[in-house]
């Protein structure tokens, strides 16, 4: 893959369930092919400024490398949410450590903002 974090979810408060997302990982915490992010950010007339304009319009980089850098370079792989939540946790972390059977992740993003309560039993400060 070339880009891998935490992956995106929406939690269905009717139903007491969590959805992740197609695709779509967080930057906090993430790893990075950076041939293939120069790669994207190369023609300076698409990928840069596609870049510049979702930042400048409010959203966050992971979003473009998530979903705007495939479109320049259909080669550009990010990983899929069931293999994005074996990497990494952040929202919803009692539910994704479910889904994943009882495994923790190699790592996890804004531990202290999404249920520190989880998180105490496996991070000692």
């Amino acid at each position: 893959y070339d880009f891998i974090g935490a992956p995106w979810n929406r939690f269905d408060f009717l139903r007491n369930k969590l959805h992740l997302v197609k695709a779509g990982v967080n930057g906090g915490f993430s790893l990075r092919k950076i041939n293939s992010f120069i790669k994207v950010l190369g023609d300076e007339k698409i990928g840069k400024k596609i870049l510049e304009d979702f930042i400048r319009g409010g959203r966050n980089e992971d979003g473009f490398w998530s979903i705007q850098a495939k479109r320049i370079d259909p080669a550009f792989r990010v990983a899929p949410s069931i293999v994005a939540m074996h990497f990494s946790f952040e929202t919803k972390p009692e539910k994704l450590f479910k889904m994943t059977k009882g495994q923790l992740p190699f790592g996890c993003h804004a531990w202290l903002k999404y249920d520190p309560v989880f998180w105490e039993r496996y991070i000692k400060q």
